[in-house]
This record gives structure tokens, C-alpha cells and sequence, in this order.
């Protein structure tokens, strides 16, 4: 055999070699490129995951739904949405468990969350009326020159209960109310009423309540009174609930404002025991140094969309007078 065909004899038993190693490459480049894209997949949904798992802790529901449940026993409304590897539920009740949280899929749901009945809720109200104004005074000019009603309403967030012992988280406030004419008003602020409920529900301070029950009678046995504010409400999320403490402290979207629960009640109550309906078309400015009170009848704002001015005061003084104080 000489060179050439020597030659010849190697690059033949050679191009098994190379295609063998062609298509070993070309098995490494795709097991590659499956994996980078196993990869980008599997980061994708961990991101999205994230993603929809803070989103749900600032609203009231995911932005990823696969699932929802509705429970109602009556007396409070359940809401169960299953989302990415968590399910969030929310409460809704008059008297009761109110707020929203996040559970793992094992976690259980509780269908019959603790609630106060009409009668012990009142019964409360009326008690920390009488302590609240032990510890408040009411220093307003509106009891000097007006018939007032005042009223203790508040927003439930969690009941929890133990025998005939009760502890109940929530938020209230006093509600103040006085008759003008044939109408009963919430302030003298000088402001009309939807404004002046915005101005209330801020004013909404957290309690926790220790009470007893006798079958009859509710009793609070301890009071405890929170602030709001950032330097003042790490007592607020020491001793409530988290998801109560949250629901003080932030703000959810597409979460029920059970202030206005409140407020509506405190309306409810004013209206039955002056026996006049509450003022919604007009309002009362007081000057307690003149005396002199101004009734006003509220006129829709004038918008200029040309001009795009702020919206200028056009409501209309309808009366005027000179107080004198109630004996």
C-alpha cells in the first residue's frame, strides 16, 4: 500500500468519528438550550409568584384568581381566592371579624369567626360612651347653644372569646349631633357632610375591650386606648391581630370602609332620637365669639374646563342669626 491510499484509508475511518462528534454537539446544544429555556420559564414564574404575592398583601384580593369561594353564615361573609401557592381571605360582618390574610393551602379556613350580637354590641357602645367622656370632656359650644346627642360607634375588626370573657379589637370614636330647624347636623365645622364624614373616619382611634358576659349583660372589665402615628402605634401591632393591625395602620384596595358602618349607625341613631331626618343638602358655620350662626344651602361647585380653574365655593347663605345659649 502506498502513501496516498494510506492517506485516503485514514480520512476514511475518520468521518464516523467526525459525524459521531456532530451529532454529539448537536445533543449538548439542545439539552442547552432546554435548560436555559427550563430556566427563564422557571424564573418567570417565581417573579410572577412574587409579584402576585405582594400585590395581594396591599388589596383585599390577588391579582392572580384561580379560585374563588364564598361562605355566609349569616352573620359573616367569607371570601376565599387561591391564588399562586397561597390563598387570601377575607371577612366581612356588622359585628364581628373584619379584615383580610393570607394563608398557606394547608392553612384552615374558619367559616364561623366570633361576632357580637345587636344587643352586646349596643351595650358596649353605651359603656365606652360614658368612659370616653370621662376621659374626653366634651368642651364644644354646641351643647351651650343647641340640643345635642352624642353617640359611641364603632368599626369591629376581630372578636375573640372565651367562655363568657370577650376581647374585641376595634376602631371608634364619639359622634356628635345637634338639631337646627327641622333638620339634625354632625358639626359646626363649616363644611358640608360628605366632607365632614372624610374628617371623621380619621379620627377613628384602635381599642381593645375585656368584657364579660352574663347572658344579659355585657360589662367591660379593662379598656385599653391606641394612638396612630408612626411613632405611636407599635402598640398597635404588638397586641392586635397582624391582619387587624394592618387593616389600622394601611390602607387596601377594594377593602369594605367599615368606618362608614359606623358613622351610618351613629346617623341611624341621631335621626330615631330627634325624630328628624340628617341634613344633606345644607349646613351651619357658628362664630361662638359673635354668637351669630350662618345656614347655608350647597350649590354644585363652577368648573371651568377651558380655563381649568379649581372649583370656586357657590354655595348660598339662606339664613342668618344671632344664638343665644340654651338654659
Amino acid at each position: 500500500m502506498n502513501k496516498e491510499e494510506t492517506v485516503k484509508k485514514m480520512i476514511a475511518n475518520s468521518q464516523p468519528s467526525e459525524e459521531k462528534f456532530t451529532q454529539l454537539a448537536k445533543k449538548v446544544r439542545r439539552r442547552r438550550w432546554i435548560g436555559a429555556v427550563i430556566l427563564i420559564v422557571s424564573v418567570c414564574i417565581v417573579t410572577v409568584g412574587i409579584l402576585n404575592y405582594k400585590e395581594a398583601r396591599l388589596s383585599v384580593k390577588p391579582p392572580i384568581t384561580l379560585l374563588k369561594q364564598g361562605i355566609n353564615n349569616g352573620q359573616t361573609i367569607t371570601r376565599v381566592c387561591y391564588s399562586l401557592g397561597f390563598k387570601q381571605v377575607t371577612y366581612a360582618s356588622e359585628y364581628g371579624r373584619n379584615y383580610s390574610r393570607i394563608l398557606w393551602p394547608w392553612e384552615e379556613v374558619d367559616p364561623n369567626p366570633e361576632v357580637l350580637t345587636p344587643l352586646q354590641y349596643d351595650q358596649l357602645m353605651e359603656q365606652m360612651k360614658s368612659q370616653y367622656e370621662k376621659k374626653h370632656p366634651n368642651r364644644s359650644v354646641t351643647k351651650d347653644y343647641f340640643n345635642t346627642f352624642q353617640t359611641f360607634e364603632a368599626a369591629i375588626l376581630e372578636v375573640e372569646k372565651n367562655g363568657n370573657q370577650y376581647r374585641i379589637y376595634m376602631t371608634g370614636m364619639l359622634y356628635s349631633f345637634f338639631e337646627y330647624g327641622d333638620s339634625v347636623y354632625t358639626g359646626i365645622q363649616g363644611e358640608p357632610e360628605s366632607q365632614a364624614d372624610e374628617n371623621r373616619e380619621n379620627q377613628h382611634q384602635p381599642f381593645i375591650v375585656t368584657a364579660d358576659w352574663d347572658g344579659k349583660n355585657m360589662k367591660i372589665k379593662e379598656l385599653e386606648e391606641f394612638q396612630l402615628g408612626d411613632g405611636e402605634s407599635a402598640g398597635i401591632w404588638e397586641k392586635f391581630p397582624e391582619p387587624a393591625a394592618v387593616k389600622i395602620n394601611t390602607s387596601l384596595k377594594g377593602e369594605e370602609n367599615i368606618k362608614k358602618w359606623a358613622a351610618e349607625r351613629s346617623k341611624q341613631k341621631a335621626a330615631a332620637h330627634f325624630g328628624k331626618t340628617i341634613a344633606e343638602s345644607t349646613y351651619v358655620a357658628f362664630d361662638s365669639d359673635t354668637k351669630k350662626l350662618q345656614l347655608y344651602q350647597i350649590v354644585p361647585d363652577i368648573w371651568d374646563a377651558k380655563e381649568g380653574r379649581v372649583p370656586q365655593e357657590n354655595d348660598k347663605l339662606i339664613k342668618e342669626e344671632k344664638l343665644k345659649k340654651e338654659e
